[in-house]
């Protein structure tokens, strides 16, 4: 019973709140970490910190590229499946979602010095994907939305009057008082939450061994992104309980039949920050590293939009507003990172842990001062500090040329019980493939690696 009351929960909330009004909600959308860029570092729970000797540690941090000896050139491609099932009033319903797509392509540089180490990278990282989906249906017995509507919205913006869902109640002086409808239970009710979009980074990125196995690295990001989310909504009278009039004033609204609710939420993004990284290896079994990210500036062009109608035995009636369009900023927090990697034998560990303060994330420009406030002050008032915890192995079977990876990532927002458990695994393996010329007659080696 518990799990159905969150279920329930979970879908009104993110249904019935008006999608076009900006709050804490975007910005903790962009302060979010997100799943990486790297096929090796996300099978090893994107412990990656300490690491980062490849094109990755372009994000991971930029330290770990000094490491690097040969030119690099590097490219990747994933195929993400998504895949819910809601359970809404003993009814279930399932959702999929799949793309495919370029995640990133880079170059890593060494220019060859007398001592130490000197390496540059440039390339571009998806680091953030939006695509999700999920549907619900099933019969309530026990509320409606339009009844939700009729006693939130409608005392500033008349909707469900509009659309001869409810009626005006008086006093006796014949004064406007409130809403009423009597549309409030016994409705079928299905939705479906759809998200599109993702962010990538353009970054320059550079590294230096500054002192003997002491590599220092930045990077600066150059972001840009979209995201799109739509929200469809329909009540139903499938069981014909509501064949009366609906507004007592208005014989056009008999019998009513349905009400469809769609709200459409589009962004266009760009931003940039900074990272500095350390990587210490004190032996070659043993690496330590850290990294700070600076705020991340985004800006966002947005453009929202709400459509409703409803059907009755004789009429249909929408309303269709103008796209509102509208132009803001938002900073997200600094990122902290420790982590360590550890080689015994064939077997490498890797773990870091990472800390940010979102009671820092800040709406900063756009909007009117008084929204930008209230944003603010609910920001320090419901978030806090988090911490996040990463762990990733990779076992080296060297007779097969297969490694084996697993990790594990852990993330919790403490004040508002926001949990991440995030269990991954891949692996690696390296064919050797034998070129014969014949006219030079010699054989040469070739390794060419499988993700």
């Amino acid at each position: 019973m518990k799990l159905f009351k969150l279920t329930f929960l979970f879908v009104f909330a993110v249904l019935f709140n008006n999608i076009s009004a900006q709050n804490f909600n975007d910005a903790l959308r962009l302060s979010m970490p997100g799943l990486g860029t790297s096929a090796r570092a996300l099978s090893m729970g994107n412990s990656f910190v300490a690491q980062g000797d490849e094109f990755a540690g372009i994000y991971y941090n930029p330290a770990g590229i000094g490491f690097i000896k040969n030119l690099q050139i590097s490219a990747t491609v994933d195929y993400n499946s998504i895949s819910n099932n809601v359970s809404f009033f003993n009814s279930k319903t399932k959702s999929s979602k799949n793309n495919i797509g370029l995640t990133s392509i880079g170059l890593v540089f060494p220019i060859p010095t007398y001592r130490g180490s000197m390496v540059f990278s440039a390339g571009y990282n998806k680091i953030k994907d939006f695509v999700n989906t999920n549907k619900f249906d099933g019969f309530n017995p026990n509320s409606s939305r339009i009844a939700d509507i009729t006693g939130r919205i409608n005392y500033s913006q008349p909707l469900t009057y509009d659309l001869l869902l409810s009626y005006e109640v008086n006093d006796g002086n014949g004064n406007y008082q409130y809403d009423e409808t009597i549309l409030t239970k016994n409705l079928n009710q299905n939705g479906e939450i759809t998200d599109e979009g993702s962010i990538g980074v353009w970054s320059f990125a550079g590294s230096v061994e500054i002192a003997k196995g002491l590599f220092f690295g930045g990077t600066m990001n150059i972001y840009s992104g979209d995201y799109e989310k739509m929200n469809k909504y329909l009540e139903k009278d499938t069981k014909n309980i509501y064949q009366g009039l609906t507004d007592p004033t208005e014989e056009d609204s008999r019998d009513f039949i349905s009400f469809y609710l769609e709200n459409k939420i589009k962004w266009e993004l760009s931003g940039y920050d900074f990272k500095l990284g350390l990587i210490y290896q004190s032996n070659p079994f043993v690496k330590v590293g850290a990294t700070v990210k600076f705020p991340t500036y985004y800006t966002i062009e947005e453009s929202f939009s709400n459509y409703a109608e409803s059907e009755f035995r004789d009429v249909f009636v929408n309303v269709d507003e103008e796209i509102t369009e509208l132009k803001y900023d938002i900073k997200t927090p600094y990122v902290f990172e420790l982590g360590t990697s550890l080689t015994f034998f064939d077997l490498l560990v890797n773990g870091q842990i990472s800390y940010s303060d979102y009671s820092q994330m800040k709406f900063t420009e756009g909007l009117d001062k008084v929204t930008r406030d209230d944003n603010n002050y609910e920001i320090t008032d419901l978030f806090e500090g988090a911490l996040n915890y990463n762990l990733g192995l990779e076992y080296n079977i060297k007779k097969a040329r297969v490694k084996l990876r697993s990790g594990w990532v852990f993330s919790w927002i403490n004040n508002l019980n926001l949990i991440l458990l995030m269990l991954t695994a891949g692996g690696k393996i390296t064919a050797i493939i034998t070129v014969i010329k014949l006219q030079e007659h010699f054989k040469s080696l070739n390794n060419q690696q499988f993700f």
